[in-house]
């Protein structure tokens, strides 16, 4: 994948793209206002006042930035960055402390999933992270940015304006996913992502509290068979110290590009008598995500062969463990499930992302594979789950 850096160096914008852009964020504007609240200094600027006055700027400038850096980190082809650019959606929201800014710049999602885009920097343009020995590694695989509290806060209507609205909260501190960098960058771009798929997409403001970045580093000096003589190296590097707070509003046209491809069809996750005959209930399928509801029945001899697999050392129910072993197989990178684009490429469930499932209710199954890369629809061909193959609908 390009790194943000290529990445912005392809990314060109026809005037008619531009003008495009342009109005769709005089629209914005003309929607009404999106307040930043800007904790520590006294003016409050409302989104929507900075994009009339920036329009253009925003069009060429920020939002080109916006998608170029997302395009970096969700994929950098063609129909990705068409994607990305028609999804993403400007925020403008910042706060200022210790001498450190953070602006959310946009967000990038539709009705399932969305993104969070932030920009960090100094105000005297120096690199954001500490230069010292501690810190030079800071990007390699060893360790992992993250806030060490970030408290998300809304209130969320479920459908008539008559019922009670609820509140959502939750710390997102360590769900950010850092965009490529090195220690020495005078900006670091991270994004959090948000999912929208248990309940309703925030209509409210949302506020957004982020403390003091830091970097949890973890490795093994020696082989792992050693540790006892040789333990990890596993600490906490403090990065930037401050709280940063927002108040924003999404954008509230979101597309549902979802598709539904559910008709009851039936599968083997694997091959063998251990793996019983799976319906699916629902499966649909969305350029962020996958969400797969199936059901299923063990007879006795699948039971007994499962059951001699069972090691209780792994600390689940056996009934929680036997539903982690049909997901297992369907998650397989080498033979599991895969979706198959339209130019014949193939990518197993495993290799499109990480997945999550419900392993509580007997006979039930859900998962949600959460994409790496935004996925446009119209490039996957068809879904390949154990022995069955769904193609895409046609248009």
């Amino acid at each position: 994948m390009k790194s943000y850096r290529d990445t912005m160096e392809d990314l060109r914008f026809s005037p008619e793209d531009k003008a495009a852009m342009t109005q769709s964020l005089l629209e914005a504007a003309a929607a009404g206002p999106q307040k930043t609240r800007r904790r520590k200094k006294p003016v409050l600027i409302a989104v929507a006042a900075v994009l009339a006055a920036l329009c253009a700027a925003c069009a060429t400038g920020v939002l080109q930035d916006a998608v170029a850096a997302l395009s970096s980190h969700f994929g950098s082809e063609p129909e990705q960055v068409e994607l990305i650019q028609e999804l993403t959606h400007p925020v403008l929201a910042s706060d200022t402390d210790n001498g450190v800014t953070i602006t959310i710049e946009a967000v990038l999602g539709d009705s399932e999933r969305s993104f969070l885009l932030c920009r960090m920097e100094r105000e005297n343009g120096q690199p954001v992270l500490p230069q010292n020995e501690d810190t030079k590694n800071v990007a390699n695989g060893d360790n992992h940015l993250m806030f060490e509290e970030g408290r998300l806060y809304s209130v969320i209507s479920y459908g008539s304006s008559t019922e009670i609205p609820s509140e959502i909260t939750g710390d997102i501190g360590s769900w950010m996913e850092m965009l490529d960098f090195t220690p020495s960058d005078p900006v670091l771009y991270f994004v959090f992502p948000l999912d929208w798929q248990f309940s309703p997409r925030p209509t409210h403001e949302i506020n957004l509290t982020l403390t003091n970045l830091y970097s949890h580093e973890f490795y093994y000096t020696t082989t792992p068979s050693s540790v006892i003589d040789t333990p990890p190296v596993d600490r906490d590097i403090p990065l930037v110290d401050g709280t940063w707070e927002f108040s924003f509003l999404l954008p509230q046209e979101t597309q549902d590009i979802s598709v539904e491809l559910a008709d009851g069809q039936t599968f083997l996750p694997g091959s063998g008598p251990v793996y019983p005959e799976v319906t699916i209930q629902s499966l649909r399928l969305t350029p962020f995500l996958l969400l797969l509801e199936c059901t299923y029945t063990l007879d006795k001899e699948q039971t007994d062969a499962i059951n001699a697999l069972y090691d209780p050392a792994c600390q689940l129910p056996l009934s929680s463990w036997t539903k982690m072993y049909l997901a297992d197989a369907m998650m397989d990178t080498e033979f599991g499930s895969y979706i198959t684009l339209t130019d014949g490429t193939q990518i197993t469930f495993g290799q499109l992302g990480g997945s999550s499932g419900d392993a509580t209710t007997p006979g039930q199954y859900s998962m949600t594979i959460r994409f790496k890369e935004v996925r446009p629809l119209d490039t996957i061909a068809s879904i390949t789950i154990g022995d069955v193959t769904i193609p895409m609908p046609k248009e």
